[in-house]
């Protein structure tokens, strides 16, 4: 699996390349409120950030249970490159 992030007229934009397939993720993926679709641009997950937590909580919801580990690991991924990006930011600016 490859994700690969690219800035576009002021949105990020995230591609998930996997063995057969690409996987765009639509939506506000820094604030963790996005679709999942597939190479045929069906819809097979969401990503939702829950509020008025104390810790980072978040829902996903898979529609297609023939991507459950690979939606599982993304977002793992997504949250490791969110985290790093986030440190980077406060350390360039502290």
């Amino acid at each position: 699996m490859v994700i690969q992030q690219k800035f576009e007229f002021f949105r990020h934009k995230v591609h998930v390349y996997m063995d057969n397939e690409t996987l765009e993720l639509k939506g506000d993926i820094f604030h963790y409120d996005f679709d999942i679709k597939n190479s045929s641009d069906k819809n097979i997950g969401t990503v939702n950030r829950k509020i008025f937590t104390l810790t980072d909580t978040y829902e996903l919801a898979i529609f297609d249970e023939n991507y459950t580990e690979e939606l599982i690991a993304l977002v793992i991924c997504l949250n490791n490159m969110i985290d790093r990006e986030r440190a980077n930011s406060s350390a360039s600016n502290g």
